[in-house]
């Protein structure tokens, strides 16, 4: 079976925003334009479209079954800017950014004098995401369910409705 490592690139500048893999290249393209997800990748597609614009799609490697996910993460480290949320193969990265890119936001950052409204946003923003939701799955305790969906290599939002059903009595929210 053929694996095709492919590029989704900005029409108007050409800069590649995302490294996929897929066997059907035409269903793949469609799902991107349709993604109902909000993820940094379908959210940049549907900007490009509100300007009637749409990525382009481009094969940059043919694989095969043994060697798509090196290749596919090899491709990911080539490119600086991907909405990309994994490194490839389904394995979890965490997005590094370079020095100048964190000293060019510094430098725009400098000086603002932030609203007490701002700052509170802020504050509520961090307090959220400093929350956890403890669960356990099939007797394991997770510290969240981000936590429990890398371990796992189940999508979070699956486990979200599996705690929420009663016939997963196995997923338990603390």
């Amino acid at each position: 079976m053929e694996f095709y490592i492919y590029t989704l690139s900005h029409p108007e500048t050409n800069e590649v925003r995302y490294v996929g893999k897929t066997i059907n290249i035409k269903r793949r393209y469609k799902q991107h334009l349709y993604d109902k997800r909000t993820t940094h990748k379908s959210s940049w597609v549907k900007s490009l479209k509100q300007l009637g614009l749409k990525p382009i799609m481009t094969i940059i490697e043919t694989c095969n079954e043994t060697n798509w996910i090196d290749r596919e993460k090899f491709w990911i480290t080539q490119f600086d800017n991907l909405t990309n949320l994994l490194d490839g193969g389904g394995v979890h990265y965490t997005r590094t950014t370079k020095e100048e890119t964190k000293a060019k936001i510094s430098a725009i950052h400098k000086g603002k004098i932030l609203t007490e409204d701002h700052k509170e946003k802020i504050r509520k923003s961090s307090m959220k995401s400093a929350k956890k939701t403890l669960c356990i799955i099939d007797n394991v305790e997770y510290e969240s369910i981000k936590d429990a969906s890398r371990k796992l290599n189940i999508l979070h939002n699956t486990i979200q409705v599996r705690l929420k059903s009663k016939k997963f009595p196995n997923y338990v929210r603390l």
